[in-house]
């Protein structure tokens, strides 16, 4: 590798470094992701309910490795009562 193909290397992981940075300064590694069991119990619903919602594009995910993972940060009691609003018996509480 020439000293110039390290160079763009470096620039390279810079930019890499920025995009990873979350919008308010904080590196999204520290951003907890709950799998889809966790997910299923936190909305109280069951696979294929959890499903739909990625399908319908209700909830945000990443597949990583070919499984799914959830920003834990993305849902608040709002966000979750919002989610379960047609089954009262599935709102969450604190």
């Amino acid at each position: 590798m020439s000293s110039k193909e390290f160079v763009i290397l470096l620039e390279i992981m810079n930019e890499l470094k920025l995009l990873i940075e979350s919008k308010d300064g904080t590196p999204t590694s520290d951003e907890i992701f709950l799998n889809s069991d966790q997910m299923e119990r936190l909305l109280k619903c069951s696979p294929s309910t959890l499903y739909r919602l990625r399908k319908k594009g209700v909830v945000p995910f990443t597949v990583i490795g070919g499984r799914y993972y959830y920003p834990k940060n993305y849902f608040n009691r709002e966000v979750i009562n919002s989610i379960t609003k047609n089954d009262p018996s599935q709102e969450f509480d604190d």
